[in-house]
């Protein structure tokens, strides 16, 4: 549960309207991460099928959009630089499932 990512409850509040912000903040953050994974997948798929490349769409067919474990949730975070969006393209370059 992406709550409990470092052994303890994260998002958690005293009251029931702090409870249900956090719940959703969880929701929230877990559609975010099945987004993007899905884009990441999407891409490798198009890869690999413009490749034909068999054994990596195999490969491909048992990658869960879910999972979080490559993503680090702990940290300070700051998402105000505009002029340089994320290039998933070069960061997919040198994944290679086959």
């Amino acid at each position: 549960m992406i709550t409990q990512v470092g052994g303890k409850k994260e998002l958690i509040g005293k009251t029931d309207l702090d409870v249900a912000i956090s719940n959703q903040c969880g929701w929230l953050i877990a559609n975010v991460v099945t987004a993007y994974n899905s884009i990441l997948l999407s891409m490798l798929l198009d890869r690999y099928q413009a490749a034909d490349n068999q054994k990596a769409l195999e490969l491909l067919k048992k990658i869960s959009p879910v999972a979080w474990q490559h993503i680090h949730f702990l940290g300070h975070y700051a998402f105000r630089n505009n002029h340089n969006p994320i290039d998933v393209e070069t960061m997919l370059a040198n994944i290679k499932l086959d």
